[in-house]
């Protein structure tokens, strides 16, 4: 598992003995980003996400799976629609389509 910038320096910034249990990290992190949690993206933040003219299939899937970080329970088959209806390269779409993904662990 890898981390973000943010939450990985925050995590390295820790006070060594800060942490016993799986649970004491837990309530650090929500402690930390409470006020990042409360901003929490709605779905109709992934449908809006959408490949750029010119931008990459790799840009646009790490920005629009930085938006759904942010969404929580979201179930595969609505994050495979939504990221399909973001891509606006017309051969990619029809090449999605027909290699359809059954999972996010696919995709």
């Amino acid at each position: 598992m890898a981390l973000e910038p943010a939450p990985l320096t925050w995590l390295q910034s820790l006070a060594r003995e800060a942490i016993h249990s799986w649970e004491d990290l837990k309530k650090a992190f929500i402690d930390n980003f409470q006020g990042s949690l409360q901003r929490v993206a709605t779905r109709h933040a992934l449908l809006m996400c959408k490949q750029e003219q010119g931008e990459t299939i790799r840009s646009y899937v790490k920005h629009f799976f930085n938006t759904r970080a942010t969404i929580p329970n979201v179930a595969d088959n609505d994050v495979i629609d939504y990221i399909k209806s973001g891509i606006t390269v017309q051969s990619l779409y029809y090449d999605f389509e027909r290699n359809r993904p059954k999972t996010v662990v696919e995709l």
